[in-house]
């Protein structure tokens, strides 16, 4: 019988801040072309210049120190957005191997940090959650509730109806409070794109993820309001929710579930 040795503490983890590394330059161009309908298969260059990028100017992280965020053609600065969000990438995934091991678990939670990171960086440029994006990734969350419920995988929602209730109760709470806002102020209050993003968390993570998701998105919302306020921003100016939503996602995913306890 052949035995095989557990990989040391780190290696694992290591392996996939590698992986996110490169996911998150693969995310950066899915957000940027996705909203403007552009194709995700052509060769990247500089937006300046036009020079194509070259295959070692697309290592992640690597190329734009060596290129110290410039063009190598043009010299026009390289948005350090590119790099944050590789290394953002490679901290989700390299946090995800070390809560989830390599499981079923570690997959979903991989494809829903993945579309959350999406859909940050499209709310931060354009105030804009692209269909796109978030209707797929919902309804792929309630066939792989449907897939678990059949196979007897272990995932945060092993039932495709909990899975519905949990994207309908995601949206159907955002859509209320809109409305609220609509009678109240005679203004929207809330993008149906942040609707969109709360259901598709809700069918990946189920109800009670989602209900800890939006508070931790809520206090972290009411916390940069107050912030940008003081900082002189108008109290109307509008202001990017799904970077919330994604941030209380991914925690109340990761962190340990006693640290919400207090929301049952």
């Amino acid at each position: 019988m052949l035995h095989f040795q557990s990989p040391p503490q780190g290696l694992v983890e290591g392996w996939f801040a590698v992986l996110g590394a490169a996911m998150g330059s693969f995310l950066n161009v899915v957000a940027y072309r996705v909203p403007r309908h552009l194709s995700l298969i052509q060769n990247s260059s500089c937006q300046a210049c036009g020079k194509p990028v070259a295959p070692w100017e697309n290592i992640p992280i690597v190329s734009w120190a060596a290129l110290r965020g410039l063009c190598s053609g043009c010299k026009s600065p390289i948005g350090s957005r590119y790099v944050l969000a590789e290394a953002i990438a490679a901290a989700l995934y390299a946090a995800g191997a070390w809560k989830f091991s390599v499981t079923w678990t570690l997959v979903a939670y991989l494809i829903l940090a993945s579309a959350l990171l999406v859909i940050t960086l499209t709310d931060l440029d354009l105030m804009l959650v692209p269909d796109a994006i978030s209707i797929p990734i919902t309804a792929a969350g309630i066939v792989t509730a449907l897939l678990a419920w059949w196979t007897g995988i272990a995932l945060f929602v092993a039932n495709p109806l909990i899975a519905v209730a949990a994207a309908a109760a995601g949206y159907g709470f955002f859509w209320l409070i809109d409305q609220m806002a609509l009678w109240i102020k005679g203004v929207h209050g809330i993008g149906r794109g942040d609707m969109k993003a709360a259901a598709m968390i809700g069918a990946w993570l189920g109800p009670t993820l989602l209900m800890e998701s939006i508070a931790g998105a809520i206090f972290m919302g009411a916390g940069v309001g107050i912030i940008a306020i003081l900082a002189g921003r108008s109290r109307s100016a509008r202001m990017p929710f799904a970077p919330m939503l994604a941030s209380g996602a991914v925690l109340t995913a990761l962190l340990p579930h006693w640290l919400f306890s207090w929301l049952h």
